[in-house]
């Protein structure tokens, strides 16, 4: 019996992601290729033109065939009409990088190369165009399933080509959605402020989805390779579902495009992770090895090995400095026989000489200095190269520290590890977490703050491999897959790092707005974590896997096995904020609610910040002087009466303490913008949404359930468009200065 060979490996993938051609037109260049590959019999492989002059046009036979198949839909284009048209084509017009782009990288429908083998940059100055020959994928087969035998599908092919055919509607939406999701698994890049955004579409979904502002395409620098494609597919209206204008990408459909981009991001999990270059994450330390290369070094070598390594890997800590410029430790720990410690501070008011030289004029350190931190050391120069164990020790010792893993630190705080503030919109939560983040890190420490929203992902939170940019070896623009961490990981990793010293701090991961995720998918097994015993570390750890052993150990040392199992240590904590009365939150399970402390923080708690805080709100017989403490008390209360629940009432900061100025009035013009922004769109589509006519009773009744003129008359009336339990409690708050 046959069986089938080992699958090959392909070459790398040049992604071109950085270079400067351009392809102004995309459809009629793939409606040509598409069309040349259907009619010459769906070859697997075609060159397609033939050298005249400097230029390069359509093979005769290709053109043969094109033309007898336009006849089939116009008769009214001669046979040199037509050879005008399709040798003006930028499959015979543009440079080969720029189709190799498109159709490699962008929709992946064909490899295309010289005919002759020359450098794939050949065509990149001068305006000689070279033949060329295309090998095609299975994309082509796909494509050729959606058209199947409707001619209607190649009319719209030649209408992109160029001619006035009239082609159907239907049928071209349906090849541009075709394309569209060929194109899902490209590509791109743009700057921004100096840094390099690697980006796919299901990245602009997300983005497009996520704000309200369109979503900037053009970069801070001159787009390059595969962007240029996608802003011209754009400009052509070749991607579905968005569409862009001026750079500033928009959704056509939001509903749909959020359903497509929950469709593109199920692809993306499936699909294997295949890099296109090196993996940029460095490979887990082979310490046998490491051990071999050390005991080979000369002595002085040797030691500078040692401590560039302990640099790299972050082992320097205040004991670990101790133990290496302590004679008795170094003697009994690395028998290290000397009259100093392996490492000498030098002191900057003394001869360097008299520092490292014994009373005999006997060298002990060598001459140069090695830096740790802002500090200078002598190095000892007093090593046996001939002795293992002058060596071993030293060795041992350093790889220990690599692989210790302190989840108990002994940190001590008043604060929990694991808290939720839930509240009203405006009662204080984000401004309580800060002012007591700014406690909890009082000596030392870092936080990070992450903001959920329904898009979030357990990839998001904690980690998954993503495609970066990176340099190939010969320092071009390329992209390689890497375990890229989340939140999660990276405070996770820096508290671990700093267990390892002598003096734990705090490391904090803040999340605004938690229950607007889906936070059993976000958190996913990290969820068991949150359990923590009585020494505030995880009760039960979780198996890590095999991308984030990987990550832990090249980011803390030691080999991927060193970290199969994962605990939150007790000097990293997790607060959050949440609301549970806002529209569009996910529900939280027992489960999940019993592993955190919950802090209410009541409607007026916070209010002492804006007590006094007065505006001039309304015109003429309106104009009234306004605390809005009092006002927002005053609909609340109007809202209670309503049968509101509390946590969908106004809270002191529900306008930001930043538009509150430092003295007792506000600016009219600044709070009645916010207000409106706010305040009554809050009431108008939210909170009192089925009390309109109640609530906004002082405005006519006309203009109750019309937000904007709700608005219009809000700069008339101020307050007076509430009702009268509201309005009623202004009515002797005339400003002084109208009594004049």
């Amino acid at each position: 019996m046959i069986r089938p060979e080992s699958a090959p490996v392909y070459d790398q993938i040049d992604l071109k992601l950085g270079i400067k051609s351009s392809l102004p037109s995309v459809k009629p260049t793939l409606a040509l290729l598409f069309l040349m590959w259907r009619e010459m019999g769906r070859p697997s492989e075609l060159e397609y033109a033939t050298a005249q002059g400097n230029a390069i046009v359509l093979r005769t036979d290709i053109e043969e065939a094109l033309y007898q198949r336009l006849q089939e839909f116009s008769d009214g284009v001669t046979l040199e009409q037509f050879r005008d048209k399709v040798n003006s084509n930028l499959m015979l017009k543009a440079q080969l990088e720029a189709l190799l782009v498109a159709f490699e990288l962008v929709w992946k429908v064909a490899k295309i190369r010289f005919s002759d083998g020359r450098p794939n940059s050949a065509e990149r100055t001068g305006g000689s165009r070279f033949p060329k020959k295309v090998w095609f994928t299975l994309n082509m087969d796909l494509l050729d399933t959606v058209c199947g035998n409707d001619t209607d599908y190649i009319k719209v092919f030649f209408s992109w080509l160029g001619f006035d055919l009239n082609a159907d509607n239907e049928k071209e939406s349906n090849i541009i959605r075709f394309l569209t999701i060929i194109s899902e698994s490209a590509y791109y890049k743009l700057v921004n402020n100096e840094a390099d955004v690697v980006f796919n579409l299901e990245s602009v979904y997300k983005a497009v989805l996520s704000h309200t502002d369109a979503v900037d395409i053009s970069g801070d620098k001159e787009a390059k390779g595969s962007l240029r494609i996608l802003k011209s597919a754009l400009a052509e209206n070749l991607i579905s579902n968005i569409s862009v204008h001026n750079n500033a990408v928009t959704a056509i459909d939001a509903d749909a495009l959020r359903h497509y981009a929950d469709r593109v991001a199920v692809f993306h999990q499936l699909e294997p992770k295949v890099y296109l270059t090196t993996p940029a994450t460095e490979p887990a330390i082979d310490f046998d090895a490491l051990r071999r290369e050390w005991m080979d070094k000369d002595n002085q070598e040797f030691i500078l090995s040692c401590l560039d390594f302990m640099k790299t890997h972050g082992l320097f800590t205040d004991k670990s400095l101790e133990t290496l410029q302590d004679k008795e430790q170094c003697a009994v720990l690395f028998r290290h026989n000397s009259l100093n410690g392996i490492l000498l501070c030098v002191n900057p008011d003394q001869p360097d000489d008299e520092q490292r030289k014994d009373a005999n004029g006997n060298a002990r350190y060598y001459s140069e200095k090695y830096t740790i931190a802002e500090n200078e050391y002598f190095v000892s120069s007093e090593w046996r190269p001939d002795r293992e164990d002058a060596r071993k020790p030293l060795i041992d010792w350093i790889f220990a520290l690599m692989q210790e893993i302190k989840f108990s630190t002994g940190y001590q705080s008043a604060f929990p590890r694991n808290r939720i503030l839930f509240g009203a919109p405006g009662a204080g939560k984000s401004f309580t977490l800060n002012r007591e983040k700014d406690v909890l890190l009082a000596d030392g420490g870092e936080y990070e703050r992450v903001t959920f929203h329904p898009d979030y992902s357990y990839a998001n939170f904690v980690g998954t491999y993503k495609p970066v940019p990176c340099k190939d070896s010969d320092g071009k623009d390329a992209i390689t897959y890497s375990y890229v961490p989340g939140p999660f990981m990276r405070t996770y990793v820096k508290a671990l790092q700093n267990s390892r010293t002598d003096d734990p701090k705090p490391f904090l991961l803040i999340i605004e707005e938690i229950n607007r995720a889906n936070v059993a998918a976000v958190f996913g097994d990290v969820f068991q974590l949150l359990d923590r015993g009585d020494d505030e570390v995880s009760e039960y750890p979780i198996r890590a896997s095999e991308d984030i052993k990987k990550y832990l150990a090249n980011e803390l040392g030691g080999n991927p096995d060193n970290y199969a199992e994962i605990r939150i240590p007790d000097n990293m904590f997790i607060w959050a904020t949440m609301n549970s009365a806002d529209q569009g939150v996910f529900p939280m399970d027992t489960a999940f609610k019993r592993r955190w402390g919950f802090t209410y923080l009541g409607i007026d708690d916070s209010e002492a910040g804006i007590v006094g805080k007065k505006v001039i709100l309304g015109q003429g017989n309106y104009r009234r002087c306004v605390e809005w403490n009092a006002l927002r008390k005053a609909i609340n209360n109007e809202l209670l009466s309503y049968k509101v629940n509390e946590d969908k009432l106004m809270g002191p900061y529900f306008i930001s303490k930043k538009n509150m100025p430092e003295g007792e009035m506000i600016d009219p013009a600044v709070f009645a913008r916010i207000f409106k922004n706010k305040v009554i769109m809050y009431l108008f589509d939210d909170a009192a949404k089925q009390k309109r006519l109640t609530l906004f009773a002082g405005c006519e009744d006309k203009n109750k359930n019309l937000y904007s003129q709700i608005c219009s008359e809000f700069d008339a009336k101020g307050v007076y468009i509430f009702c009268d339990n509201i309005s009623s409690q202004f009515i002797d708050n005339v400003p002084e200065d109208d009594g004049e």
